[in-house]
């Protein structure tokens, strides 16, 4: 059983070990945000984005004691502001990410939705398809997340890389030992993303007594 003091103790140190997150990568998407913009509107527009992003996942963390996020919900949740619910196909097993795999995967679906709709099926008017499988791998169980679209005008691929790519194809890898890939085929944009499903309990979750 652990007393009010212990408890106190754990809160505090979660909430450090949260801000401390929270600031590394802020910091690590500001400086990934500076390329590529040659107005300073469009470089704030984008990263005020992205940061909005982030923020809607901490909401959603601090609804219940407990760092876990609904993989669906997740989804809903950023298409719902960009997509209209008859251009989407969401579809997948019920699956509950720790903090860090929510945060990461918030930034690429927000990215994904943001270029797709400057470049690809939700900017015009084609179909959007979001499936994701559980998989059981030698060192446990996996997480895959297919984001296909599809679009009735052939697409460039140059056009589609930059944060997101980086961030898929090396953010994914590296934050959450996985692996990310983007491919710009003539019918539109398929992106996979796959890492290991780590229940990783947080120190905030109430334990009995």
């Amino acid at each position: 059983m652990i007393d009010l003091q212990e408890r106190q103790n754990l809160l505090l140190a979660e909430l450090q070990h949260r801000v401390r997150n929270l600031l590394a990568m802020v910091r690590s998407i500001i400086r990934q945000s500076a390329d590529g913009y040659d107005e300073v509107e469009d470089y704030v527009a984008h990263l005020t984005g992205r940061i909005d992003a982030m923020a809607r996942t901490q909401v959603m963390l601090t609804r219940k004691a407990g760092a876990a996020v609904d993989l669906e919900s997740l989804i809903r949740d950023e298409l719902a502001r960009v997509a209209e619910e008859d251009r989407l196909v969401i579809e997948g097993p019920a699956v509950e990410l720790s903090a860090k795999a929510a945060e990461v995967l918030t930034l690429a679906i927000h990215e994904l939705a943001t270029n797709s709709i400057k470049y690809g099926a939700l900017g015009c008017e084609g179909r959007l398809a979001i499936r994701w499988f559980v998989t059981r791998r030698e060192n446990g169980e996996w997480l895959e997340v297919m984001w296909k679209e599809n679009c009735p005008s052939e697409l460039a691929e140059a056009s589609r890389r930059g944060f997101g790519t980086e961030l898929i194809e090396g953010r994914v890898p590296y934050e959450l030992k996985g692996e990310g890939t983007m491919q710009v085929r003539p019918d539109g944009l398929l992106a996979e993303i796959a890492f290991p499903l780590d229940a990783g309990a947080s120190i905030l979750e109430p334990g009995p007594g």
